[in-house]
């Protein structure tokens, strides 16, 4: 199951960053780029909230209900995410949907100041 966490990483989002070689359990830690304005509390709050506009594609249940995603903040520009062992594969493609629905949308509205 953890083989699916580098889909954050493969999403080339410059917002968000994951160790993948560094992954060996089943938590990972995603980073928020210190070239935005964006917070780990502002992700976590998205993530537990459900939009219309999600639910009109993966990012429902079967019986169509919202997703939501815990987490936790380590700190102002980390997020602490658990697999938990009774988390099935659905579950987890949801939960993958989820988050990638979110930092899609986060990293468009808080894009990574670039210097010139």
């Amino acid at each position: 199951m953890l083989s699916s966490f580098p889909v954050i990483e493969g999403l080339f989002l410059p917002c968000f960053s994951v160790d993948v070689e560094g992954q060996h359990t089943n938590i990972v830690l995603v980073r928020i780029s210190q070239e935005t304005s964006l917070t780990a509390d502002q992700v976590l709050q998205r993530l537990a909230q459900v939009c219309l506009a999600e639910t009109q594609g993966d990012c429902k249940t079967p019986d169509d209900e919202g997703v939501i995603v815990k987490a936790i903040c380590f700190n102002e520009k980390t997020i602490r995410m658990t697999l938990h062992c009774q988390v099935d594969d659905e579950q987890l493609w949801l939960a993958i949907m989820k988050i990638t629905y979110v930092f899609k949308e986060l990293n468009a509205a808080y894009p990574v100041k670039t210097t010139n």
